[in-house]
Order: C-alpha cells, then sequence, then structure tokens
C-alpha cells in the first residue's frame, strides 16, 4: 500500500470514528441518577457531575468530593457504576441514630458510637425520614457537646451507653407514664428531673433526683405511684441519704 492510499485509508477510519464517537457518544455520562438526596443536595451533585458529563471515567477523579460531603452531613454515599451504559447511581445511606438528644435549644442525633450529629443537617442533605427515636433533653449546663454550633460530627462528652442507660431507667416504671424528662448538671451532680402520671388515678409526682442514687429513689416513687395515685406530689431525692417528699400545692386553693 502507498503512502497516499495509506494516508487515505487511515483518515477514512479517523472520519467514521468521529462520527461514530459523535452518534454513540460512548464515555457521555447519559444517566445520573441520585436516590435519597434533597433536593438542595441534588442540585449541588448535578452541578458536581457536569466536570465529567463528556468522560464518565473521569469521576473517579472527582470521587473525593463524595467524602467531603459525607464529612459535613450525617450519611455515607453508595456508588454504583455502570462504565458500558455510562450511568451513575449515587445513594445517600443515612447514618444510623439511635437516641435523640435536645440541647441549647436544638436536636441532636446520636448513634450507639457515640458520635452526634445535628438533625437540621439531616434534612438539608437527604429526603428520608428521621425514625422515631427514643428522646432525651439535656439542660444548658450540662457538658453534652464541644461545640453546639459546629457543622460537622461531634462527639458525646457523656458515653452513649450512660444516657440511654439513664432514658431507659427512667422509662422503667410501667405504673407511670413519663414526661419533662431533663438531663442537667448542678454542682458537679448529675441531676434528672421529670414528671410521673399514675396510669390510674388522677395524681401527677414532680420528681427530681440524682443520677446515681436513681436505683433507690425510683424504687420510692414506684411505691408512691401504688399506693397514692390520686395525690399531687413533689419528690426531692437530691440528698445522700434521703428522699423528701411533699405534697404539691394547689395555686387556686393557694390563691383563695
Amino acid at each position: 500500500m502507498s503512502g497516499r492510499i495509506r494516508w487515505l485509508f487511515l483518515s477514512f477510519l479517523a472520519g467514521v470514528s468521529l462520527c461514530l464517537y459523535e452518534r454513540y457518544q460512548p464515555f457521555h455520562l447519559k444517566a445520573l441518577r441520585l436516590e435519597n438526596f434533597s433536593a438542595e443536595a441534588e442540585l449541588a451533585l448535578r452541578e458536581w457531575s457536569d466536570s465529567f458529563l463528556a468522560f464518565h471515567p473521569a469521576w473517579l477523579l472527582a470521587k473525593k468530593d463524595l467524602r467531603e460531603l459525607e464529612k459535613h452531613y450525617p450519611l455515607t454515599v453508595s456508588p454504583d457504576w455502570k462504565p458500558l451504559r455510562g450511568e451513575l447511581t449515587l445513594t445517600a445511606v443515612p447514618f444510623t441514630p439511635a437516641l435523640k438528644l435536645v440541647w441549647h435549644h436544638a436536636d441532636y442525633l446520636a448513634g450507639k458510637d457515640g458520635v452526634a450529629w445535628r438533625s437540621d443537617l439531616w434534612t438539608r442533605a437527604m429526603n428520608v425520614e428521621i425514625p422515631e427515636l427514643p428522646v432525651l433533653s439535656v439542660g444548658s449546663s450540662f457538658p453534652l457537646l464541644a461545640d453546639s454550633d459546629r457543622d460537622a460530627s461531634q462527639r458525646l462528652k457523656a458515653p452513649y451507653t450512660w444516657l440511654a442507660d439513664l432514658w431507659t431507667a427512667m422509662h422503667s416504671l410501667k405504673e407511670a407514664k413519663l414526661s419533662d424528662l431533663e438531663l442537667t448538671r448542678r454542682g458537679g451532680e448529675d441531676i434528672v428531673t421529670c414528671v410521673f402520671t399514675p396510669a390510674r388515678g388522677k395524681g401527677s409526682f414532680s420528681f427530681t433526683g440524682r443520677v446515681s442514687g436513681l436505683e433507690k429513689s425510683l424504687i420510692v416513687v414506684r411505691e408512691l405511684i401504688r399506693e397514692k395515685p390520686d395525690q399531687k406530689l413533689v419528690i426531692d431525692a437530691t440528698y445522700e441519704d434521703k428522699i423528701i417528699i411533699r405534697r404539691e400545692t394547689d395555686p387556686e386553693t393557694e390563691s383563695s
């Protein structure tokens, strides 16, 4: 084959290849599917994909941006890449919360590993419903987290198991309904407050007690609920060696 013929043949092949590429675009990203992301996150991810629309294998080089997303939101991104089809699917997989904590007028989702996220970061990144969780309110005096304004994950300063065990202990009285549960720190002592409403009767029991002495004080509360279900009592179990019980004053009776 002469040089002229060879040049014409190579030019023909190049032209055919270019036509085929323009028609079928084998490396063009044909589909980007986003699952479980919020509208705000979807918009950011579609803008992110603009850098590799014409050559989808380049998404592997941009993958580090997904790791940045995972650092700032309570999720991991699960990718499913089908290179022969030119399809990329990204799924937001939320972290698994076990306890909801209310602290400094904000809701936090805590995992069993002791990591906590503000719940608004969940809703900003995903359209997945937050699951129903046990709720524990924590007073501002209690050192729950290092920084309440941080836009990332944080570690609980109190062990997760300790907080979960406290919630379980306070809900252990089957004879009463519990409300207004709050954990605070007073003078270096961990204090818990709540209101117990007997399942039978019309009374209520305002309870304040040391977390370290719950085992003994809850026994007393259980006995009072059984014996005095129609009374309104204030129970102070913050002392080392005694529990003070007094009848709650009725505001209407007091004013008259």
